[in-house]
C-alpha cells in the first residue's frame, strides 16, 4: 500500500473499523466522537465528498495519512507515514481490487431461494463432477445438492452447494455460478490444531481439484474458499494476527485472479514472518487448478 492508495481508503470505514458511528449527518458531512478523545466528549467532522477530516477543537485537518498519524500520535505510539501505512494495512485489511468491471450479482442472487439441501445423488451433478475429474466421495464431504426456486421466474433449478460462513451456500452447475443467502467465504479447518499455514482458492472445485490431487487427502494447513473475489477483504480477517507462518494463494491465472493474487501479496508484505507461495504459478498456461488438474487427467489421445 501506497500514500496515494491510502488516501483514497474511505475515511467512515477506517472510523468504523476503530468502533465509530456517525452520530450526525447532514448531506456530505458526517460527525463523530473524536478518537482523538479518550473521554469522547470532542468531535470531528467529516467531509464525505472530499474524503477530509477537520477537528474542530483543534483547527486540524486533512487527508488519511494526516488521520491515521494523528490518531497514531494520541495513541502514544510513533506516527510517521510508514506507521501509518502499516496501521492501515492491517486494521482496513488489504488493498481493494479495480478490476477492468465489476459484476452486480444482487439481481441473480435474489431472485433464488433454497427448497431443501440433500446428500448428491442427481445423475446429472455426479456427470458433471466427473467431467470435472472430482471423484463423488471428495465432493460428498464438502458439497450438497441443493434445490433451488427462482421467484422471478419459477424455474425449479439443482445445483451443487457449499455451505458458507454466512449460512448460505455457493452454487454451481455447468452453466451458472450463484450463491443462496448473503455471499460469504467458506473456512475449512486443516487436520492440525494452530497450523501454520493456509491456503486460499477461487471456488470449490479449485479446492477439491486438489485435494484430488493428492488422493483424496485434505489439508492439515486451514482453508478459504472465498467463493467469489467480493470477498477478499472478508478473507482478510480469518488471516490476520492469528499466527500463520505461510499463505499459498490458488487463484486463477486469468486477470482477475492475478489482480487477487497481488492484492493478498500486498496484504502479506507488512506481516513479517508471513511467506506468501503464489500457486498459480505451478498450473501457469492454465486458467485454474481445476482447468489443470482435468488437463492432467484426461486420457492421451491415440494418432
Amino acid at each position: 500500500m501506497n500514500v496515494d492508495y491510502a488516501n483514497t481508503l474511505p475515511l467512515s470505514e477506517i472510523l468504523n473499523n476503530l468502533g465509530y458511528s456517525p452520530i450526525k449527518q447532514k448531506g456530505k458531512y458526517h460527525w463523530y466522537h473524536s478518537p482523538f478523545d479518550r473521554k469522547r466528549e470532542q468531535q470531528i467532522k467529516i467531509n464525505t465528498s472530499t474524503n477530509q477530516w477537520i477537528d474542530p477543537n483543534t483547527q486540524t485537518a486533512g487527508d488519511v495519512i494526516d488521520f491515521v498519524c494523528a490518531y497514531l500520535q494520541s495513541q502514544g505510539v510513533s506516527y510517521n507515514v510508514v506507521d501509518a501505512l502499516r496501521f492501515l494495512q492491517n486494521t482496513i485489511g488489504f488493498v481493494r481490487i479495480n478490476p477492468v468491471y465489476v459484476t452486480d450479482y444482487n439481481e441473480q442472487d435474489s431472485a433464488l431461494t433454497l427448497v431443501k439441501a440433500k446428500p448428491i445423488t442427481s445423475n446429472g451433478l455426479i456427470e458433471y463432477l466427473r467431467n470435472r475429474h472430482i471423484p463423488l466421495p471428495i465432493a460428498s464431504k464438502h458439497l450438497k445438492e441443493v434445490h433451488i426456486r427462482n421467484t422471478k421466474t419459477n424455474k425449479k433449478i439443482i445445483a451443487l452447494g457449499l455451505k458458507n460462513e454466512e449460512k448460505g451456500y455457493a452454487i454451481r452447475t455447468p452453466y451458472m455460478k450463484a450463491s443462496i443467502g448473503c455471499r460469504a467465504v467458506t473456512f475449512i479447518r486443516g487436520k492440525v490444531p494452530k497450523p501454520p499455514g493456509i491456503h486460499i482458492f477461487d471456488d470449490a472445485m479449485d479446492y477439491l481439484s486438489i485435494i484430488a490431487l493428492n488422493n483424496g487427502q485434505p489439508f492439515h494447513d486451514d482453508a478459504i474458499i472465498l467463493n467469489c473475489l467480493s470477498r477478499l477483504d472478508e478473507a482478510t480477517a480469518y488471516i490476520r494476527n492469528y499466527g500463520y507462518q505461510k499463505a499459498y494463494t490458488w487463484l486463477d491465472n486469468d486477470e482477475f485472479g492475478k489482480q487477487a493474487t497481488q492484492s493478498f501479496d500486498e496484504f502479506f508484505k507488512p506481516q513479517e514472518v508471513l511467506s506468501h507461495f503464489q500457486m498459480n504459478r505451478v498450473y501457469r498456461g492454465f486458467k485454474d487448478a481445476n482447468d489443470w488438474h482435468v488437463t492432467k487427467n484426461k486420457p492421451a489421445s491415440i494418432t
